[in-house]
C-alpha cells in the first residue's frame, strides 16, 4: 500500500479506538437507563401504528400490559 493510504487508514483506526476508549471508561452512572426496573410508569400519551392517542390505561388489560419501544429507521 502507498504511505497516503497507509496514514489515512492508521488515522481512522485511531479514532475509531479512541471513541471505543471514550465510551468503555464512562462510569454506568453518567449513562441514564431510564426508568428503574420495579418502579411505576409515568402517565403517558402516544400514538398507536393507526395514529389513535393511547394512555397505559387505554392499553392495560386485566393482566397488566407490555410495553416495547423501539427506533424505527425513519425517526
Amino acid at each position: 500500500m502507498s504511505a497516503p493510504i497507509l496514514r489515512i487508514l492508521s488515522i481512522t483506526l485511531c479514532q475509531f479506538l479512541s471513541a471505543f476508549i471514550w465510551v468503555a471508561v464512562l462510569p454506568a452512572a453518567d449513562m441514564n437507563p431510564g426508568i428503574p426496573v420495579g418502579s411505576k410508569i409515568p402517565a403517558f400519551e402516544a400514538k398507536d401504528q393507526k395514529g389513535v392517542v393511547q394512555t397505559f390505561e387505554s392499553i392495560r388489560g386485566p393482566k397488566g400490559a407490555f410495553l416495547v419501544f423501539y427506533r424505527s429507521a425513519d425517526w
